[in-house]
């Protein structure tokens, strides 16, 4: 689906473009490996849940009350500790259980590799971990979390890689808003089109994958659709700015990307 056929009858529109060659030049997949590793101590635990390991964040003040994010991780997975340290800070302000499962099977890039240290085939990694091979596996896992663990109500919240997901799962029944951040393999226009409940989009301003073509075209769809979908930008940040940032302005950007994002879930969930 990534390469034009030689047909010349073959007339793709703007929007094959937009999907199939912006977001998949191996230059513009730089930002999905940089970033800056947090320092602390993560407050959750490990757990195996479904046939995966989980890592599990609990409300600060209250107890468990059926009311759950799932939280789509990045290319780095779930044992970087940016990743737990935000599923903490969700589950502390939003006062709610979060769930960070593992849909990589720890096929990631080690810190290293975001630190400069080694080197990494982001272009072998994603085909692997593809739109058609995980979906099913997070299907199922949403599946699992209301059978088995006792989740009446859900949003989910997901960074780069982990953003597509949302997206689809905004167009079911089985949560009740998603949080994209600065997303990668969205498909525009058709995911937008496909949205069924409130969506919120915060965004890079410099994003060699979710480009500003892209976004502008998935808001334009949006409002020309009357979806209930906001697109949030944060100024002089670029992709994995929210969950990696590395300077002190992307630091205060994913501050306030947080914010949003909490605001979100208390208003869904």
């Amino acid at each position: 689906k990534n390469s034009l056929k030689a047909n010349s009858n073959h007339k793709p529109d703007a929007t094959y473009f937009i999907n199939n060659y912006s977001p998949l030049k191996m230059s513009e997949h730089e930002h999905c490996l940089k970033g800056k590793e947090a320092a602390g101590q993560s407050a959750g635990t490990k757990k195996s849940l479904g046939g995966r390991d989980v890592y599990v964040s609990e409300p600060l003040h209250g107890q468990f009350n059926g009311k759950a994010i799932l939280y789509i991780h990045d290319a780095f997975g779930i044992d970087l500790l940016n990743n737990q340290l935000l599923a903490d800070e969700y589950a502390h302000e939003a006062d709610v259980r979060v769930y960070l499962p593992d849909f990589l099977g720890g096929d990631c890039p080690s810190p290293a590799v975001m630190r400069g240290e080694e080197t990494y085939d982001f272009g072998a990694w994603i085909q692997r971990v593809g739109r058609e091979k995980k979906w099913p596996e997070i299907e199922s896992f949403v599946k699992y979390l209301f059978e088995h663990e006792g989740v009446k109500s859900l949003v989910a919240v997901g960074f780069c890689w982990g953003a597509w997901p949302v997206a689809k799962l905004a167009a079911t029944d089985s949560v009740k808003g998603g949080v994209l951040h600065h997303p990668t393999l969205l498909q525009v226009p058709e995911d937008i089109s496909n949205l069924t409940k409130p969506t919120l989009f915060l965004c890079a301003e410099k994003d060699n994958i979710f480009t500003p073509e892209k976004r502008a075209l998935a808001e334009e769809t949006a409002k020309k659709e009357s979806k209930d979908a906001t697109f949030v930008d944060f100024a002089g940040t670029n992709h994995g700015f929210a969950v990696r940032s590395d300077t002190a302005d992307a630091k205060v950007a994913a501050l306030g990307a947080k914010n949003k994002a909490v605001e979100f879930f208390k208003a869904h969930l």
